[in-house]
């Protein structure tokens, strides 16, 4: 029964990763909970994003008291109450709750502390091929170690689609000494970046797991949060130091960001630093409403995508389906 439940949890973890995911991109979004038919299907409508969100804290909250800290070797990999939890702090850090992301993310601050379980590690033991069993990922898109076919071409990954330009990140905001600087360089082979350049068989790749949240992300959550409540708080300065610290990058102190909004400044530099190609980018600049000032000229509709036209096909009642400026 225990076996059946940690099952149906689990399922609702990744229900509410999708949800977040797809609210997200799109906005309001249907919720579905249950199995539908067809005809079912076709009678859809949106649901807000406020009750899309309602029902992500709902499962994650549920998933937290249910699952375990951690699995065994053997299954590895699974949800955990600590992917839960950052999980659901960062659902209340882009509803701007600060003071719950706090709470949240407060005992797994002290468990990334204490290294146990969870830790911060360099970014050059966890990438490109430590992901399996780095202590810095809490929860990631896992794949397996070859030989059932599973693979991708190289040339495929950080291209735009005709293959003109590569995604790649200056390596002029990066200190010398950061050891994040060279990972994010692209490589000789399909110029791809050093932090994804997962092992190869007859030129594809093969096990590029994916990180959905690592502990380096939950501190830099954390001290955001406990800046936006208050400035000055020791905690904060801890956990950015941490992650800087793990980087080999010089730490931060009151000194050098002397008012809360240098330190958010430093915070979303932080974020660009640390979560570099994992994809964040995007929806770190909307949340924090950079977009007008990293993308002028961009109209604010872009914020989220436009609703695909076969998605709407497939609905009977097409009223209010496509968002607004598309």
């Amino acid at each position: 029964m225990q076996q059946k439940t940690r099952s149906l949890v689990r399922r609702n973890f990744i229900r509410a990763l999708s949800y977040f995911n797809l609210t997200r991109l799109w906005g309001n979004v249907p919720l579905v909970l249950t199995v539908q038919k067809t005809a079912e299907a076709r009678e859809n409508v949106r649901a807000t994003s406020a009750q899309v969100y309602q029902q992500i804290i709902n499962d994650l909250t549920d998933a937290i008291s249910k699952l375990p800290v951690s699995w065994a070797d053997a299954q590895r990999g699974r949800a955990t109450s600590y992917a839960a939890s950052a999980l659901l702090a960062k659902v209340y850090l882009y509803q701007k709750r600060y003071d719950l992301v706090v709470s949240t993310l407060q005992p797994l601050a002290t468990a990334i502390y204490a290294g146990t379980v969870l830790s911060v590690v360099p970014q050059t033991t966890t990438f490109p091929s430590g992901m399996k069993t780095s202590k810095d990922v809490i929860f990631a898109v896992q794949y397996l170690n070859g030989g059932v076919k599973e693979a991708v071409n190289q040339d495929n990954r950080y291209r735009n689609n005709n293959n003109t330009n590569t995604i790649s990140i200056p390596q002029a905001i990066f200190e010398t000494t950061d050891n994040r600087r060279a990972l994010v360089a692209t490589t000789g082979t399909g110029a791809r970046p050093g932090k994804f350049n997962s092992p190869v068989s007859n030129s594809t790749e093969i096990s590029g797991d994916f990180p959905i949240i690592r502990c380096a992300d939950v501190l830099l959550m954390y001290a955001e949060a406990l800046n936006e409540v208050a400035y000055g708080n020791t905690e904060a300065f801890r956990a950015l130091n941490a992650v800087r610290t793990n980087a080999a990058a010089t730490n931060k102190t009151a000194a050098t960001l002397t008012t809360q909004a240098e330190f958010r400044t430093a915070i979303y530099l932080e974020r660009r630093l640390e979560l570099a190609l994992e994809a964040d980018r995007w929806f770190d600049i909307v949340r924090t409403g950079q977009m007008p000032t990293i993308f002028p000229g961009i109209p604010a509709f872009r914020a989220i995508y436009p609703v695909p036209q076969a998605e709407i096909d497939n609905v009977n009642n097409k009223s209010g389906w496509q968002n607004t400026g598309y």
